[in-house]
């Protein structure tokens, strides 16, 4: 107590800066610092990257048959002197295989690689990146090459055909049919359900996924998704997720409102988790909201305050 006596002038110097101090560790745990900013959805982007499924890398050589398996069971095999540099030069030596497993619809999210193609909606059984890279520069497959890919599924449908990934970026990103690929079911012993969808690529397309396009006899229908005064396309993201066919679906803002049209009109009758987040260029907001889709459906969507953190979890656990 002599301190204070003595001097409380400091105190108005290191008090805020303790609370600095503070606020910076509980950002780096966090992951994603969400300072004040006037670009808010740069800010949700920001936390999407920061929790999207890590690219898992695997060190092999060249002259060897290598077989890779994910954390979430995909498995891809890879014959010796598979690779050519850009130049079309045999690859020898070491190089790196990258593999980031993509299945859950929170995964989905964070990467921003919604279950979609040429404006209609697909059925996932699962999305992956994939790339081998030797001294940091791609590589690609060698004339007569190809990968085996084996992707872990419980639930085997012989609908299931092979996307993959249009080359674009952001929004401009689509998935587009490979009709060179087939996929099969095949057996797996590590995997319990021993029914994975399997298939092989001759070209290092980087984005795959199994999918097929979602066709419900049911009527079809718009929906309308209304958010708070202020909300919009700046600084708020709306997805709508449907748990029966593992697929996420991205929403347009026009009329103050988040719809659901076109190609991606859903049945009625239709299960839906509808995801909404805003940044306000100081703080998190969120919104999930189950519903049976009804015949030009309305959702209001209500947000709340949450953490970084505590976002994650929630998104996590969809």
């Amino acid at each position: 107590m002599k301190t204070i006596k003595k001097s409380w002038f400091p105190l108005l110097f290191i008090l805020p800066l303790l609370a600095l101090i503070s606020s910076c560790e509980k950002d780096m745990n966090n992951k994603v610092t969400l300072s004040n900013s006037s670009n808010s959805i740069a800010q949700i982007e920001g936390f999407l990257a920061n929790n999207a499924p890590i690219k898992q890398t695997f060190q092999l050589n060249a002259a060897s048959y290598n077989t890779v398996r994910g954390a979430e069971g995909t498995s891809i095999t890879i014959p010796y002197n598979a690779f050519v540099d850009a130049n079309g030069n045999p690859v020898s030596g070491n190089f790196t295989f990258e593999l980031q497993e993509i299945f859950s619809p929170a995964d989905m999210i964070f990467t921003g690689k919604m279950t979609s193609s040429g404006g209609r909606t697909l059925v996932s059984g699962g999305e992956m990146y994939i790339n081998a890279t030797q001294g940091g520069a791609d590589l690609q497959l060698a004339p007569g090459k190809s990968l085996d890919i084996s992707v872990p599924s419980c639930n085997y449908d012989s609908e299931m055909d092979l996307f993959v990934g249009n080359g674009q970026d952001g929004d401009d990103f689509d998935w587009v049919p490979e009709t060179n690929s087939v996929v099969y079911q095949c057996q797996d012993s590590i995997n319990p359900c021993q029914t994975n969808y399997c298939f092989n690529i001759t070209d290092l397309f980087n984005w795959i996924n199994c999918d097929y396009f979602f066709n419900d006899p049911r009527p079809l229908t718009e929906v309308e998704i209304q958010v708070p005064a202020g909300y919009d396309q700046q600084n708020t993201q709306v997805y709508a997720y449907i748990p029966s066919i593992n697929s996420i679906t991205r929403t347009s803002f026009q009329n103050g409102s988040f719809w659901i049209t076109g190609g991606y009109k859903m049945p009625v009758g239709l299960g839906v988790t509808f995801v909404g987040l805003n940044h306000d260029g100081t703080d998190l907001y969120y919104s999930i909201q189950n519903a049976t889709i009804v015949n030009n459906h309305v959702e209001v969507l209500s947000f709340q305050k949450v953490t970084a953190a505590q976002l994650a979890i929630l998104l996590q656990n969809l």
